[in-house]
């Protein structure tokens, strides 16, 4: 590393890139995969998406939505377990008055 500040994220599929958002989840896995998840986004959305960085090819792509699918948030929490399951814990819901304080 030298040290000098780089922009990331473009890749082949910049178009995959998550939308502008404030207040969202960042987790890293132990392979060095980035996830995303939500975020406070414009026009005052919260955001109930997920992505998937890959520093290594410089690549996002969308995480598809399965199972039991946790509601739009902002202000939440976001960690990968060393087995690679992500939990994601509370946060500021859709509403904007909420607070959840589900995992």
């Amino acid at each position: 590393s030298t040290g000098a500040w780089e922009a990331r994220g473009g890749g082949g599929n910049a178009t995959l890139a998550p939308s502008p958002r404030k207040s969202m989840g960042f987790a890293t896995a132990a392979d060095g995969t980035i996830y995303l998840f939500g975020g406070y986004g414009d026009p005052g959305l919260r955001l109930g998406d997920m992505y998937r960085y890959s520093p290594a090819s410089d690549e996002w792509t969308i995480v598809e939505d399965s199972g039991d699918v946790p509601s739009g948030r902002s202000e939440l929490g976001l960690v990968a377990a060393a087995d690679g399951t992500l939990y994601l814990y509370g946060g500021r819901l859709s509403d904007g008055l909420g607070v959840s304080s589900d995992l």
